[in-house]
C-alpha cells in the first residue's frame, strides 16, 4: 500500500513551483524561474514521484542547462527551502558528449589538512553531481547527509526531490543467500594481468597503476518507462559517480561507459535472481544480443537497469570472470544511493559489513564498514548495509582504514578494507575484454573504368577495424562527389590526376591518388622509325615491312600510310 505525505501530495491545481533568487555572489542559479504547467506526460510523472515511498517532498523547477558548464565554477541551487552553493571540483565531456560536473557544497570541508592527510578529499555528505544532456539536467545534491535528485521530466522541466534514504528498497531480496552465492577467485588471474606478475596493493595504499573498466549498461524498456527521466544521463551519473568513489578511496579504478542502449524485457520480479541469469545467459532467448554488443564495444563488466524494487540490485558472483560479470540493479537505487557501484563492487570481490556478512573468503578483510556511535553523524561505507536502529548515511567511499572521516577511520585492516580488494583485482576484471586500443585508420583505394570521355570510378577502401563513414572525390578539373561509385564525365580529352579521401566511422582518413587519361576518339598517329628507299623505275617495287610502334589500349588495328617521295 503506497503512503501519501502530506509534504508530497502534487496535484495539477496546486503544483509547488518555486521562482529562483537572484544570483548570490559569483554563483550563477541553476533553476532560474517559475516552471509552465506541466503537459500531461510530465504531470504524471511527477505525479507519480511525489507518491513514491522514498519521496519526502517535491518541486517542479526550471532549469537552465547552460549553467552546468566548466566555465561555472560556483552553482546555486534551490532545493526546496534550501539555498545552497556548489563550487566546482572538475567538470569534463564523457565519450557521449555529455558534461558531468561534480562538486562540494561552498561552506563545507573541502581540504585534507583540517584534519590530517589522511582525512576525506571530499565531504560526501555535503557534494553535488550533475549532468547535463543537450538540454536536461540529471543530478544528486546531499546537503549535511540529505539526498536532494534532480531528474529532468518529459517537457524539460526538472522534478527536484528530497529523498528519505530509509524508505528505499533493500540492498538485497529478503532470501537472498550471500553464503550461497557462486564465489570466484580473481587473485590468479589478476596477478597475470598485472606487469611483473605481482598482486598490487598488498599494502593498501598504494593503488599502483590505473585499470580501465569498460561498462555497458543495457536499460529495459520498462525501466525506462517507469523512470520518466532521461535514462543515458542517468548511466553517465552512474558512471561519473562510481568513479568519484574510486577516486575519493584511492582505488585506482577509470569506469569508461564503453556502452549504452535498451532491450525489450520484463522483469521476473523474483528478486533479480532470474533477470541476472538470463542477462547473463548467451543463448537462452532472452536478451542474447547483449553479449555481441558487449564484444564489439569491448565491455568488461555489464549491468542491466530494470524496474524490480523489491530490492536494490544483485550480482551473478563473488568475484567474476568474464562470463560472469553481469549485475542488475533497479533504477531508483543506481545513483545517490549508489547500488551501481555497489554490485560491480562484489563482481571485483566485496563484500557486505561483517555484521552481515561474515564470510571471509576469498578475502578475509574485503567487507563494508558501518560507523554507528550512539550519538552524531551515522555513516556506512558503498559496500555496508543500513545500520539497525538509526538510519546512518551511505557514503561515496569504500571501506579503507587509511582514510579517515571527520577523523575517524574508514575501516579496519583486518575485516574492512574493500579498497584493497577492489586494488587486487581491479586489473583482472580490466582483462576480461581486449582494450579496443587506438582506431586504424582505413585503406582508401579505388579502380577506374574510361570509354571516351566518361569514367567509371568504384570505391574498393576498406577499414579493417570499423566501416567506412563517408567519401570525398576530387576529379582534377575542380569538380568533386562523395558518391561511392560516382561517374564523371570530363570536358575534354586529357590525363586527369584522381583523389580519394574516406573517413571511418572513428573519424580517420585516408586518401588514395591516380590518374585517368580519357580522350575524344580511337584516331591515334604514329610515325615509323625506318626509311623506305624506291629507285627510280624500279618496274618490279619495293618488299617493306612498316612497323607501327607504341600502340597501346584501345589504338585501332588498322592504319593509313603517308608517304614521302624526294
Amino acid at each position: 500500500m503506497t503512503t501519501r505525505k502530506p509534504a508530497a501530495r502534487l496535484a495539477q491545481a496546486a503544483l509547488l513551483l518555486s521562482i529562483a533568487s537572484a544570483p548570490a555572489f559569483a554563483a550563477k542559479p541553476l533553476f532560474v524561474g517559475e516552471a509552465p504547467a506541466p503537459q500531461r506526460a510530465a504531470l504524471a510523472t511527477a505525479q507519480q514521484l511525489s507518491q513514491a515511498a522514498p519521496t519526502r517532498s517535491l518541486r517542479i523547477e526550471r532549469a537552465d542547462a547552460s549553467v552546468v558548464s566548466a566555465q561555472n565554477r560556483e552553482i546555486e541551487l534551490r532545493l526546496g527551502s534550501r539555498l545552497v552553493t556548489a563550487t566546482l571540483d572538475d567538470a569534463h565531456q564523457t565519450a557521449r558528449g555529455n558534461t558531468v560536473w561534480l562538486g562540494r557544497l561552498r561552506d563545507s570541508r573541502g581540504a585534507s589538512a583540517l584534519r590530517g592527510t589522511r582525512e576525506v578529499r571530499v565531504d560526501e555528505r555535503n557534494s553535488v553531481a550533475l549532468v547535463r544532456h543537450g538540454n536536461r539536467i540529471t543530478g544528486n545534491v546531499r546537503v549535511d547527509g540529505t539526498l536532494y535528485r534532480i531528474q529532468s521530466l518529459p517537457d524539460g522541466s526538472n522534478a527536484v526531490i528530497e529523498v528519505d534514504e530509509s524508505r528505499l528498497p533493500p540492498d538485497h531480496a529478503a532470501d537472498y543467500n550471500e553464503a550461497g552465492m557462486p564465489q570466484i577467485d580473481m587473485r590468479a588471474a589478476a596477478a597475470r594481468a598485472v606487469s611483473g606478475g605481482g598482486l598490487v596493493g598488498a599494502a593498501a595504499i598504494d593503488p599502483g597503476a590505473t585499470a580501465t573498466i569498460r561498462v555497458q549498461v543495457v536499460a529495459t524498456n520498462q525501466a525506462v518507462t517507469a523512470y520518466g527521466g532521461d535514462m543515458e544521463a542517468l548511466i553517465e551519473l552512474a558512471v561519473a559517480e562510481s568513479n568519484q568513489g574510486y577516486a575519493n578511496s584511492n582505488v585506482g579504478i577509470n569506469m569508461v561507459l564503453a556502452n549504452y542502449r535498451t532491450v525489450q524485457y520484463t522483469s521476473v520480479g523474483d528478486g533479480h535472481a532470474t533477470d541476472v541469469q538470463r542477462f547473463a545467459g548467451t543463448t537462452d532467448g532472452y536478451m542474447d544480443d547483449v553479449h555481441a554488443s558487449r564484444d564489439a564495444n569491448a565491455a568488461d563488466v555489464n549491468v542491466l537497469v530494470i524496474d524490480d524494487d523489491s530490492n536494490c540490485g544483485r550480482a551473478s558472483s563473488i568475484g567474476s570472470n568474464a562470463a560472469s560479470a553481469f549485475a542488475t540493479v533497479y533504477w531508483d537505487c543506481a545513483t545517490g544511493y549508489y547500488s551501481f557501484a555497489h554490485e560491480i563492487g562484489h563482481l571485483l570481490s566485496a563484500r557486505h559489513d561483517p555484521a552481515n556478512d561474515p564470510s571471509s573468503t576469498p578475502y578475509a578483510y574485503g567487507h563494508g564498514y558501518q560507523y554507528a556511535p550512539a550519538s552524531g553523524a551515522r555513516w556506512r561505507t558503498i559496500m555496508a548495509y543500513q545500520c539497525s536502529g538509526t538510519a546512518c548515511t551511505r557514503l561515496n567511499y569504500w571501506s579503507n582504514p587509511d582514510v579517515t572521516y571527520n577523523g575517524v577511520a574508514m575501516g579496519n585492516t583486518n575485516l574492512s578494507h574493500n579498497q584493497r580488494v577492489l586494488v587486487q583485482t581491479k586489473a583482472a576484471m580490466a582483462a576480461f575484454r581486449a582494450d579496443p586500443g587506438a582506431n586504424v585508420a582505413p585503406t582508401a583505394n579505388f579502380s577506374s573504368s574510361a570509354s571516351g570521355l566518361t569514367v567509371a570510378f568504384t570505391d574498393t577502401s576498406t577499414d579493417s577495424d570499423g566501416s567506412i563513414a563517408s567519401r570525398s572525390w576530387n576529379f582534377g578539373d575542380s569538380t568533386t562527389s562523395t558518391a561511392t561509385n560516382p561517374s564523371k564525365t570530363y570536358a575534354a580529352a586529357g590525363t586527369y590526376t584522381v583523389t580519394l579521401t574516406v573517413t571511418d566511422d572513428d573519424g580517420a582518413t585516408n586518401t588514395k591518388t591516380a590518374t585517368v587519361t580519357v580522350g575524344t576518339s580511337g584516331v591515334q598517329t604514329y610515325t615509323n622509325g625506318t626509311d623506305v628507299n624506291i629507285p627510280d623505275n624500279n618496274a618490279t617495287g619495293v618488299s617493306s615491312s612498316i612497323v607501327v610502334s607504341g600502340r597501346t589500349g584501345n589504338a585501332p588495328t588498322n592504319a593509313s600510310i603517308s608517304v614521302n617521295i624526294v
